[in-house]
């Protein structure tokens, strides 16, 4: 389990829709990382990796699709 003191954003649906199609994640898969974030107001692509339904590969683009994002 992740735990962080700041509340976590809100993901855009092009974040979301980039998780699924870019990424491959199922709409489950992804439904799941979302509660179990919120629950542990952890980083959605530290949660969808801890769980095993993202590979370090995968967790690397989400992350390089983040930094792109925000600059």
């Amino acid at each position: 389990m992740v735990n962080t003191n700041e509340t976590q954003p809100q993901h855009s649906s092009e974040f979301l829709l980039f998780i699924e199609r870019d990424i491959g994640l199922s709409k489950e898969a992804l439904d799941l990382g979302i509660r179990q974030s919120r629950l542990e107001n952890a980083p959605l692509s530290v949660v969808l990796w801890s769980l095993g339904l993202i590979s370090l590969e995968q967790y690397q683009e989400i992350i390089k699709w983040l930094y792109q994002k925000n600059n």
